[in-house]
């Protein structure tokens, strides 16, 4: 029964870390789609690009968020 246990507790805890490494990555990635973006901006109007670049920045923190949950 204890082995049960363990086996369960290292199995849980091989996938937190991948989901760790999951959301650590879109982090990454949602930064660098940020770098383009604010990037873009000049080439496109003013109002919109805002528009993006806000959800983006949402999209970013919850990124944050749920990688320091992990």
């Amino acid at each position: 029964m204890e082995n049960e246990i363990d086996d369960n507790l290292e199995a849980l805890h091989g996938a937190a870390g991948k989901l760790k490494g999951l959301a650590g990555a879109m982090g990454r990635e949602v930064d660098k789609q940020n770098e383009h973006i604010i990037r873009i901006t000049g080439k496109v109007s003013f109002q919109y690009a805002s528009f993006v670049v806000e959800g983006l920045i949402d999209m970013s923190r919850l990124t944050a968020w749920t990688t320091r949950l992990l």
